[in-house]
């Protein structure tokens, strides 16, 4: 009896697993198609004009003339620092969400811990969209104070979105 040698046993498993991604990489339902629709609103509030403060309630608001009828992701809100130079980067801070992107509006409160500066909001949801940025007055930036941050977690939440995404949309 003849035994397989290493060579034809990793070009099986190779054309098996090229085989098994392909079926998953096949056509999809209309139905999980419309769940895929992206949803890209332009956001009106704040704008280049806005001046927040730490502290306070602030309305994030945004365009839903054009939703469509199925968004595959609830919304989030973020508030991104604009670095003043190349060597730093962005903080990040969750402020709202989960919340159904078709409300339009959210009203946030801007964190009392906030440095004076440069900022803009991410809305998150299908798709990252951005504001212009604006500024908000809030503390000195005094001794190393850092922006406050979510960088490792900027949704807020206790499971990554990619993984959400992949759970919901990925695999059979």
């Amino acid at each position: 009896m003849r035994s397989l040698g290493f060579a034809a046993i990793f070009q099986a498993l190779a054309v098996l697993l090229i085989t098994v991604t392909q079926v998953g990489a096949g056509p999809i339902s209309v139905q999980r198609r419309a769940a895929l629709d992206v949803f890209d609103p332009t956001i009106l509030e704040p704008t280049a004009t806005s001046v927040w403060t730490a502290g306070a309630q602030e309305l994030v608001s945004w365009d839903t003339s054009n939703a469509p009828a199925s968004i595959s992701n609830q919304g989030h809100v973020v508030l991104r620092t604009i670095p003043t130079d190349a060597n730093e980067v962005s903080q990040w801070k969750h402020l709202a969400g989960p919340f159904d992107l078709t409300i339009g509006q959210i009203n946030v409160t801007v964190p009392n811990d906030v440095i004076t500066g440069q900022y803009s909001i991410i809305l998150f949801g299908d798709s990252g969209n951005e504001s212009p940025a604006f500024h908000v007055n809030g503390v000195n930036a005094t001794d190393g104070q850092q922006p406050p941050n979510d960088n490792d977690n900027p949704f807020g939440t206790n499971e990554s979105p990619v993984k959400k995404f992949f759970e919901k949309f990925g695999g059979n």
